[in-house]
């Protein structure tokens, strides 16, 4: 019996240990999405200001 209760803790332990990973790894997610929204906004924003940049210099001759 002893034997099945120490198993019976590791096991529990285990679990203990996979569910503290996992909210480590949503929270990564969570993460790893706000930076990429963060990325594709900058993104945007360089090819607005590119096509007006461009939009601009069409006014020079060289």
């Amino acid at each position: 019996m002893s034997n099945i209760a120490l198993a019976s803790t590791e096991q529990s332990n285990s679990i203990g240990q996979i569910n503290v990973a996992i909210k480590q790894m949503d929270n990564i997610i969570q993460k790893n999405t706000s930076l990429v929204e963060s990325a594709n906004s900058s993104s945007n924003g360089l090819y607005h200001q590119t096509n007006e940049l461009n939009r601009f210099m069409s006014g020079f001759e060289v």
